[in-house]
């Protein structure tokens, strides 16, 4: 039920509620990666962008199969600027062994990864990189 709330409320705009509805969320599951994506996309829906990155930074160790917390917190290091660090949870998401080419593709076109579109990472654009991954 609380999952249906936390729709509702991010749907009409309402994050401070959402977000309060997704901790709700992450303290009657805690094991459970949901609660926590949740609760960061509400922080940073709130302008908490920072703290987003660090509650999934907190919890990505619980989770190391879970490609959404890497993606999310690739989304938010580019947000902050950090786009050493956003690399770094991108990589993850794109080696990840459920790492499919629609996951692949989403990244691609991410507005929230553009800054990523021009940085390179061992001299390769990222557009190379990600050829490299749907090609496997």
């Amino acid at each position: 039920m609380l999952c249906v709330s936390w729709k509702i409320y991010s749907t009409s705009g309402n994050w401070a509620l959402a977000a309060e509805t997704a901790r709700a969320i992450t303290e009657q599951m805690p094991g459970n990666e949901l609660g926590w994506v949740l609760l960061a996309q509400s922080l940073h829906k709130l302008g908490q962008t920072k703290e987003a990155r660090d509650t999934l930074i907190a919890t990505a160790h619980k989770f190391p199969e879970k490609y959404l917390i890497h993606y999310d917190l690739a989304r938010y290091c580019c947000a902050l600027g950090d786009l050493s660090e956003a690399w770094k949870w991108l990589e993850k998401v794109l080696e990840a062994p459920g790492s499919t080419e629609e996951i692949i593709l989403l990244a691609l076109y991410d507005p929230d990864l553009k800054p990523l579109l021009g940085d390179t990472t061992e001299g390769k654009p990222w557009r190379t990189i990600a050829a490299t991954c749907l090609a496997r």
